[in-house]
């Protein structure tokens, strides 16, 4: 695997300040195969070349001196090619037309590449770092129409006037927006969504010629976005990737300090997502650790940033980029060393771990949302176009929602080839076409409520074998019935997650086709009895279907909860589950296999120690495991099938890999 380092420009400009981070990048050197030096670290667009350029000479220097003393790769991060959010405004000013939103808005610090001036700008700065002789250059994750100090753009001008150009219309700013926030007009968005991925594919057209130019030997890569956050831009990677000449790419996603350690299991879900649809050309995907704004081990932990290495590496990634430097020269090296030690020592297991998994795929269910999502949608109930998947505002379009179901040990895969079957949520069904939705339903599906109603308005019902009731229900409480093998051990339980206090769903699950079997019963909160609320069917397509009525994915973080997903997710499988815990823990794993070797990676997500853990592997016999940098052999008891491990102790927020020959 390849470890790249991070390092913002200021320790680079005084020598001083070089002369630290050089020492430092000496003492810790097996920890960096690659240094990537961020060009500015303000997120302003338009930083003039007059400020740059001095830089860039005296990080042409820098490059030599690196070089000279053994670091074989160093390039560049071009921090801004649009500007990143409105910072550096009232120093900067707006140099360039900025980008515009629905409603006329103007960003602040992010600007149009539509603009002629704006796109000269941009190619004489890519040229002006290509003359650095880096032996790579990244494009920065602010090429996005999103969140652009405005939530959508752009729709300035210029941009106006090519799409009219394009489909041979003639819309103003106001008869564009207003004609897009229409219902039912998808073909109009699927268009506008279209020229934005045009528009991004063209740029990179011309960023990779114009550093082609220069040294035709530089290697470029793209910094990706979560498609979680939007899929506004179409994320086209299959265009954008081939047009810049990009062999790497950095799936993104922010999770900046370690206060909620269950975002270590979202970014690692959002990052191999995106992984998961890079074309194969891009054969360097390196995971960010982005410990942004403080840089410090009190914002971050050791055991934090190494559990993300970790997991970037089960979901098969071959790389991780370091941004855990402070941009601070004072800071170089005071204070990060504890960290910087505990990477050389586990680096041997990530090596390990990278080798191994080559050529494997993920084993799981596969939480689904579209990359066309934003291309395919209708609108309900009055919701605007204009606003971020993930906004609070919208959260039926959270595929996050999901993600609760690995913190019970079901496995989830990126990979949707491989899943043993699909999750939904909310409205997502609606970037798929009707012949991808049937496919899931030929194999295995769990849906939530509102994920039925969405799989309903396409004439879907009876693949799924139930209707939701119109009411939903605030006062109600969940009680598993006792006569379903999924919910043995669970006799007389009653969940209550409060739905009027947390803001979740309950409906009544109302059959449409013989077959329907009840795991769950919708009760009041004096024990009245509504009607089914959980339910699994085997429909005519010979696909298995789950559907959780009652705050499908929400505070499922309890023993009944989780043996009853376990069991259910072992039905969906068909026999083909891998792998299996035998008591219950707070323990998400990520599973990938050849058929014949088998990678699995799990994490402590408890604050308390997981002792004795009992961990079953498909016909495994035996297993080298990877813990506290060693590599200890395992023999498996036999038990139905399964080769069951017993694991060492799991600290809080511990991780374990498994290797199955």
């Amino acid at each position: 695997m390849k470890i790249a380092q991070r390092i913002h420009i200021y320790p680079f400009l005084e020598d001083e300040a070089f002369g630290r981070l050089l020492a430092f990048l000496e003492e810790y050197r097996d920890c960096f195969d690659e240094l990537t030096i961020t060009t500015d670290y303000h997120h302003h667009g338009a930083i003039p070349l007059s400020e740059l350029r001095p830089q860039a000479e005296i990080l042409a220097r820098r490059i030599r001196t690196l070089k000279e003393h053994g670091f074989r790769s160093v390039g560049f991060s071009v921090h801004s090619t649009f500007g990143h959010i409105d910072e550096g405004h009232e120093y900067y000013g707006q140099p360039f037309h900025p980008m515009m939103s629905p409603a006329g808005e103007l960003a602040k610090g992010c600007f149009c590449p539509q603009h002629a001036d704006m796109r000269a700008f941009i190619l004489e700065k890519y040229r002006m770092y290509a003359q650095c002789r880096p032996d790579f250059m990244w494009v920065d994750d602010d090429v996005k129409y999103f969140l652009n100090g405005i939530q959508c753009a752009c729709f300035c001008p210029e941009c106006i006037k090519r799409f009219n150009r394009k489909m041979s219309t003639d819309y103003t700013r106001e008869t564009l927006t207003a004609a897009m926030n229409e219902p039912n007009a998808v073909e109009l968005r699927n268009a506008w969504v279209g020229d934005i991925s045009d528009r991004i594919t063209e740029l990179f057209a011309e960023i990779g010629e114009t550093v082609r130019a220069v040294d035709a030997q530089i290697r470029l890569g793209f910094q990706t976005q979560h498609q979680g956050w939007s899929t506004y831009n179409g994320m086209d990677f299959a265009a954008w990737f081939p047009a810049l000449g990009g062999c790497m790419a950095r799936p993104g996603e922010g999770t900046y300090d370690d206060k909620t350690p269950a975002n270590l299991i979202n970014k690692a879900f959002a990052c191999a997502r995106q992984a998961a649809e890079y074309p194969a050309s891009v054969t360097d995907v390196q995971y960010e650790v982005e410990d942004f704004p403080n840089y410090s081990l009190l914002q971050k932990s050791v055991r934090f940033n190494l559990d993300e290495c970790t997991l970037a590496i089960a979901q098969g990634m071959n790389g991780v980029l370091l941004n855990t430097l402070s941009p601070d020269p004072v800071m170089i090296g005071k204070d990060l060393g504890p960290l910087y030690q505990a990477m050389s020592v586990a680096r041997k297991a990530w090596d390990r771990m990278e080798c191994f998994a080559r050529g494997m795929h993920g084993v799981g269910f596969y939480p689904a949302i579209s990359s066309q999502y934003d291309r395919r949608r209708p609108l309900h109930d009055g919701e605007s176009f204009f606003i971020a998947t993930y906004d609070a505002r919208r959260p039926q379009h959270d595929v996050r929602n999901t993600y609760g179901l690995s913190h019970v040990g079901i496995p989830l895969t990126l990979e949707a080839g491989s899943a043993f079957g699909a999750v939904f949520t909310g409205d997502l069904a609606d970037g798929f076409t009707d012949e991808q939705l049937l496919d899931f339903l030929k194999n295995s599906v769990i849906l939530d409520a509102k994920a039925v109603r969405a799989f309903a308005r396409r004439g879907l019902e009876k693949y799924i074998g139930v209707r939701c009731s119109e009411k939903e229900y605030t006062d109600s409480i969940e009680e598993y019935f006792t006569d379903h093998p999924v919910n043995a051990d669970a006799v007389g339980f009653k969940r209550n997650v409060h739905p009027a206090f947390f803001g979740s769903s309950a409906v009544i699950l109302e059959p449409v086709c013989e077959g329907v079997v009840s795991i769950g019963d919708l009760c009041g909160l004096h024990g009245e009895h509504y009607g089914m609320t959980a339910s699994l069917f085997e429909n005519e397509l010979g696909g298995r279907v789950c559907v959780l009525g009652y705050a499908g994915y929400h505070k499922i973080d309890s023993y009944p909860c989780l043996v009853r997903m376990q069991r259910v997710a072992e039905w969906l499988a068909k026999g083909k589950i891998h792998t299996r815990f035998y008591a219950p823990h707070l323990m998400p794993q990520f599973v990938r296999t050849d058929g014949t070797r088998t990678m699995a990676t799990l994490v402590n997500l408890s604050l308390d120690p997981a002792e004795g853990v009992e961990y079953g592997v498909c016909g495994a016999k035996q297993a080298t495991l990877l813990y506290r940098g060693e590599e200890i052999p395992l023999v498996a008891r036999q038990r139905d099938g399964f080769g069951v491990f017993e694991l060492p102790q799991m600290m809080a927020l511990e991780t374990v890999t498994l290797l199955v020959e």
